[in-house]
């Protein structure tokens, strides 16, 4: 053979009589394409020098494997189908998917790292779970869910319940700070959005509390929403809607879009039970918060946080004893200062350190002398309810 050009010298049968091989077919330029136990694994064919066996030996690009007799090709094939040699599976390129021009974000928003910003994650601590008595599940784990899908919070019931302190556990379970503002103190819609000051000659907009959490992604707390005047109702109803955008009518009416982690949890007491500067939540607002939860107090819940406290089991009963008389003596006006879930941690903690007395001091020189009482009874056990029924019907009759 003189030329170069493959020839068709190579016999097919060759091959065919080999067990698993298979010649698929001999094209024009004599090459025979083979299969080995149904896996195509290229074609081989006779050159002036030899044969040739041409396959994607490395998985991609074509390679030609060359032998100067045939009986050294069909033993290298015999192998392959044996094992001995390996041929990787062509790889097909993958089409580049076509990129779609991607149009303007109508907000640009910024990531912050929270990494930066510890100091407003709250510390990790045990929070009791309610059992909510409409679903019968954990009040936490549906305030969780309400949040986790974008909805606003509301949460109602007397001071020192829980409030925000199930908003603080969210935040620290999650490692997202955690900001709060209370509407009850003189609050301005520039405290919440934000306002102009000079600095070093140069005139600079600092942004509000609320612009502020919005654009970093925080969780921000709004306190006794019911006692916050107009103007900060209207700068927040767009920011609880279905709009959720803060509108900078100082700043040329510039429109900030929250960050999608920006979540806002309101919290009042209960206008029925007579809080000052509350007023009746009207529908529209309440309307802007997708669910509602009333935090109350609960002695079952007061009982297991003071067991998680480290207070002993004895206290602990005298500590509840003593709760529920003076939350008595509330309803019965004896008392005007609700006694709170907070107030029984802090008296718990005070009776462990037999600085018990202390928390006459919340309570004005008018109720003093109830709750003194009540702490004979219940504390020191140095005192009768009874008794303390029979002296004030001695002091009734003298009254007469």
């Amino acid at each position: 053979m003189e030329n170069t050009k493959e020839t068709t010298k190579f016999n097919a049968d060759d091959l065919s009589n080999i067990d698993r091989v298979v010649v698929v077919k001999t094209d024009k330029q004599g090459r025979n394409h083979i299969t080995v136990s149904g896996k195509r694994i290229g074609h081989v064919y006779e050159t002036k020098n030899g044969f040739s066996w041409r396959a994607p030996f490395d998985g991609s690009n074509w390679t030609t494997n060359n032998y100067s007799t045939k009986e050294e090709l069909v033993q290298s094939i015999i192998d392959y189908r044996d094992g001995n040699i390996e041929i990787k599976p062509e790889e097909k390129p993958t089409p580049k998917p076509v990129k779609k021009p991607e149009p303007e974000p109508e907000y640009k928003l910024v990531e912050f790292d929270y990494k930066k910003e510890t100091h407003l994650i709250p510390k990790e601590f045990k929070y009791v779970e309610r059992k909510l008595s409409e679903t019968g599940t954990s009040d936490y784990k549906e305030f969780e869910l309400a949040l986790n899908t974008g909805k606003n919070v509301l949460l109602i019931g007397p001071t020192g319940s829980g409030k925000t302190t199930l908003a603080r556990f969210y935040c620290a379970k999650n490692k997202i700070p955690y900001r709060r503002v209370s509407l009850n103190g003189g609050a301005t819609v520039e405290d919440l959005a934000g306002h102009y000051i000079l600095k070093d000659g140069e005139t600079i907009w600092v942004d509000g509390i609320i612009t502020d959490a919005a654009r970093k992604g925080h969780v921000v707390v709004v306190d006794e929403i019911n006692a916050a005047p107009a103007e900060v109702l209207f700068f927040l109803n767009p920011i609880l809607d279905g709009e959720r955008v803060i509108i900078l009518s100082s700043k040329d009416g510039e429109v900030v879009k929250p960050h999608t982690n920006f979540k806002v949890i309101a919290t009042c007491n209960p206008t029925e039970q007579g809080y000052a500067g509350t007023n009746e939540i009207n529908e529209a607002l309440r309307d802007r918060f997708h669910l509602t939860f009333y935090i109350d107090y609960n002695e079952s819940v007061e009982r297991k946080i003071l067991r998680t406290m480290g207070i002993e089991t004895s206290k602990i009963d005298d500590v509840m004893k003593f709760t529920k008389s003076l939350r008595d003596a509330y309803v019965k006006h004896e008392i005007i200062t609700p006694w709170s879930t907070r107030s029984v941690m802090n008296f718990a903690e005070l009776l462990s350190d037999n600085k018990e007395k202390l928390i006459l001091n919340r309570f004005k020189e008018t109720e003093k002398s109830v709750v003194s009482d009540q702490m004979d009874i219940f504390v020191y056990k140095t005192k009768n309810p009874l008794d303390m029924d029979a002296d004030d019907d001695d002091d009734d009759e003298d009254d007469y």
